[in-house]
């Protein structure tokens, strides 16, 4: 059997979009673990640990919105390249964090946008 270029182009297509998917959902679904580690690593009490992640949540929602206009006015390559690239610095400097207060604000905020 012999695959068309379309055919190709639509295998791998499909093949990007599931990759994404499972590292999108993959991250929220890691919340649970992270939040455990963040007691754990921070020494703090749950409602401190939990903040994060909640505004992980808020932020992600509630900057919907915003991103379609932005999507709209400026192209949604560029939105979603300018997104990927924040969220990955963000992501990043997790590792170098001290403190639950700059996870708040880089898990939180940042990639939560």
């Amino acid at each position: 059997m012999k695959f068309s270029r379309n055919d190709v182009k639509s295998g791998v297509v499909a093949l990007a979009c599931f990759l994404i998917y499972g590292i999108l959902v993959g991250t929220a679904r890691q919340s649970s673990l992270l939040f455990i580690a963040s007691i754990a690593r921070f020494n703090i009490d749950r409602e401190q640990a939990s903040f994060a992640f909640v505004l992980f949540y808020a932020t992600r929602n509630a900057f919907g919105p915003l991103i379609g206009y932005l999507g709209a006015k400026f192209g949604i390559k560029t939105v979603i390249t300018c997104g990927s690239f924040m969220s990955s610095i963000a992501v990043f400097l997790c590792f170098f964090a001290e403190n639950i207060i700059a996870i708040t604000i880089l898990w939180g905020l940042i990639f939560g946008k």
